[in-house]
């Protein structure tokens, strides 16, 4: 929730109460966050969680992109679209948030790839959460809802067969 809980509309606090319920009210303060992070250095390659940082009521600092969304073209053969664009869009959605309402300073893990799949020590914000196993992903918005360029990018198409 954010700043002002009596503010918020009635159906926000249902709906995040359905979303948080798997991590049972536990909190994950920095240690927690940081020691994830050193897991993922030692033992993750490829895509990883970005660990993205609010402060101040609406700034938003980002981790390093390149290890979250490294390019290797041994393996990636369409390098254009590892470009961490959903948390690119996620940061933009969040800073527009925070200068309409100011946000509390914390920390979110952020996954940038399309399909999680693994247990998580940590709550993990995502486009797309597993059914099963559910471990600690929290459902955010898809990208398209929260960069104006990415529902764009839908509807070019669309006006280019119109315009023809």
């Amino acid at each position: 929730q954010l700043r002002s809980p009596a503010e918020d509309p009635p159906w926000l606090a249902r709906e995040l109460e359905r979303e948080l319920a798997p991590l049972k009210g536990r909190r994950f303060g920095a240690a927690a966050l940081a020691a994830y992070e050193a897991k993922l250095d030692a033992e993750a390659s490829g895509n990883r969680p970005c660990r993205i940082r609010i402060r101040n009521g609406g700034e938003v600092l980002l981790c390093d992109l390149k290890k979250s969304c490294p390019y290797d073209p041994e393996f990636d053969a369409t390098p254009e679209t590892n470009d961490c664009s959903y948390i690119l869009a996620l940061k933009q959605a969040l800073e527009i948030v925070g200068k309409l309402r100011p946000l509390p300073d914390v920390d979110l893990m952020v996954s940038p790839i399309n399909q999680d799949r693994f247990d998580v020590d940590v709550p993990i914000f995502t486009r797309h959460r597993p059914r099963e196993p559910r471990s600690n992903y929290v459902l955010l918005p898809m990208e398209w809802q929260l960069h104006s360029w990415q529902m764009r990018k839908h509807t070019i198409a669309v006006e280019r067969v119109g315009a023809e």
